[in-house]
């Protein structure tokens, strides 16, 4: 298997399908690992539970906080 992120409709499923079975049995049906699916769960959960939209958006804030390039200024780059 190979490594990809959850999309938004990932999240929405895993939601839905979370009362009606097991983490196990969500990973089998959206093709994951089981730990990728805890993860979610467990960095994702609030105090009102699992919310998928609320989890989108905290992966996007962390995808974008975990850029390696260096972002230059349009007027650093003028200078330059």
């Amino acid at each position: 298997m190979s490594y990809t992120h959850l999309s938004q409709n990932e999240r929405y499923q895993i939601y839905t399908m979370l009362d009606l079975m097991s983490v196990a049995e969500i990973a089998q049906r959206l093709g994951c690992h089981e730990s990728t699916i805890r993860r979610e769960l467990v960095r994702n959960r609030g105090g009102r539970g699992y919310r998928p939209k609320q989890a989108q958006v905290l992966a996007q804030v962390r995808s974008i906080g975990s850029r390696n390039a260096v972002c230059i200024s349009p007027v650093i780059y003028q200078r330059v």
